[in-house]
């Protein structure tokens, strides 16, 4: 993969589906398309946001 958009596109419909109903501020308003829906969720303001709602346990996970 080459961006978190080709990410995006490469899921199938329940998986797309199913990271829009954890992220659902990524939604509103309506994305142009996966590449404007990736850069949303890029942003740091919603990479923080999708942080504080990892537990400890996940945050260890990534920080590996």
């Amino acid at each position: 993969m080459d961006s978190f958009a080709d990410w995006l596109r490469s899921r199938d419909d329940d998986e797309l589906r199913a990271v829009l109903a954890a992220r659902p501020e990524l939604v509103a308003p309506v994305p142009a398309d996966l590449t404007a829906l990736a850069a949303r969720a890029a942003t740091p303001a919603a990479v923080s946001r999708a942080l504080d709602r990892l537990d400890a346990f996940a945050l260890a996970v990534l920080a590996g």
